[in-house]
């Protein structure tokens, strides 16, 4: 017995050294592309993310762009991105520290964590992805500590708008699922709770109707060329010629990548299927396996499974036809699933979930997870990532943790 632990001790310090190594490789190598290819240039997805305001009329994902452009007019010498580069890093370390807060606390395993599935999945840092987790971390919080029915309304309420017109993939992270809680919530007047349903949904229905036009996004370029003085002689490209896409198009075009896109003989749509359901197996297996397999860590897999597979259900619209960034859409998966299950206590969700998909999950639980196949789980660990269509079988590989030291050790040969 006594060797047996020891064994798994010395695993388990291999592959977190393992883990971590990854980690600095993945980070190292993030920090050369972006300088090798310009990424964060004026004119770049990530940049023009941010640049997105209302100097066109209102607009989807107008807000944060609007309150950077009025601070510019007010200090016209401090570069807009200055403001981007430091919210994006505030917001990386504030979610990074509440996660290994709660990861400690809960005794749960952090190498789910970097992966390409998870936050790493926010393959750029100067992406609107971590300021939107925090965000939804900030309406969860205001939902489960707020005693006041009245206030808690108002402030998920107020939450909820501001972030959805940041970025709409809000209300696809959080959104059915607070709703879920307001329709179960017992303690809440029915007047409260249509209010607090009704406000994010007419909030998305406005977004919606208001997604853009190349008009608006040819008055949102031009707004900034007294900043940046190529804005002038160029077209709208980035986030902000995307504005301007048609909605046809942009279904049309990202249901051809993520279904019917192929490399070889794999096509995206048995190749998605195959990933969602290594990561539900991977994930619950590996973020428990610090725990004995008692009451209590039993009836925890059971309430993470059940949000993780609600959270995904509700994520489908951006896996399908809304978004063909495959790591992405997974960070806002792995990481609402997480938030709410750190922030919601058991109490609010134990009675929310119908009585056909409790035994659903606890079907898949008994099949799947009990008992646990934890040296399985392991193994699909090092092998799990995806590309950004789910169809490069090699980019997928080289974003695996064994991928990465293959391609990293690749590399360095090549230099000698």
């Amino acid at each position: 017995m006594k060797d047996s632990n020891l064994q798994e001790k010395k695993l388990h310090i291999s592959i977190s050294i393992l883990i971590m190594g990854y980690l600095l490789l993945r980070l190292t190598e993030r920090i050369i592309w972006s300088r090798n290819e310009l990424l964060y240039r004026v004119d770049s997805w990530c940049v023009t993310e941010f640049l997105v305001n209302y100097q066109g009329g209102y607009v989807r994902r107008g807000l944060f762009g609007e309150l950077i452009y009025q601070l510019t007019n007010i200090f016209p010498a401090i570069d807009p991105r200055w403001y981007i580069g430091v919210i994006c890093f505030l917001s990386v370390i504030g979610v990074v520290y509440f996660f290994i807060k709660k990861f400690r606390k809960e005794n749960l395993c952090w190498w789910i964590l970097p992966l390409n599935v998870c936050l790493m999945g926010a393959y750029d840092l100067i992406r609107k992805d971590f300021i939107c987790a925090l965000l939804v971390m900030c309406t969860l919080h205001a939902y489960n500590n707020i005693i006041n029915p009245r206030l808690r309304c108002i402030t998920v309420s107020s939450l909820l708008v501001i972030a959805l017109n940041i970025h709409e993939c809000v209300f696809f992270m959080c959104v059915p699922f607070i709703v879920l809680l307001y329709i179960k919530d017992m303690s809440m007047h029915l007047s409260y709770k249509i209010i607090g349903i009704i406000i994010p949904l007419v909030a998305m229905f406005l977004i919606c109707c208001y997604k853009g036009t190349q008009e608006t996004a040819q008055h949102i370029w031009q707004s900034w060329s007294n900043i940046y003085e190529n804005y002038k002689t160029s077209s709208p490209s980035g986030s902000i010629a995307a504005i301007g896409w048609d909605s046809s198009y942009a279904i049309s075009y990202h249901t051809q990548v993520n279904f019917f896109s192929r490399s070889g003989i794999i096509y995206g749509w048995y190749s998605k299927p195959l990933v969602w359901l290594a990561t539900l197996y991977v994930i619950p297996h590996i973020l428990f396996m610090k725990r004995k397999l008692n009451q209590n860590t039993s009836s925890d897999i059971t309430r993470f499974i059940s949000i993780m597979a609600f959270q995904f259900c509700s994520l489908i619209p951006m896996f399908t036809i809304l978004s063909c960034d495959g790591s992405r859409i997974c960070f806002y998966w792995l990481v609402s699933t997480l938030l709410i299950y750190f922030i919601i206590t058991p109490a609010k969700t134990s009675h929310i979930w119908p009585t056909i998909y409790t035994n659903a999950i606890n079907s898949l639980q008994n099949k799947f997870f009990n008992p646990r196949s934890t040296k399985i789980a392991i193994v699909m660990l090092l092998f799990l990532a995806i590309s950004q269509n789910y169809t490069n079988i090699v980019g997928a590989f080289y974003n695996s943790i064994i991928g990465t030291y293959i391609y990293s050790l690749s590399l360095l040969s090549e230099c000698l």
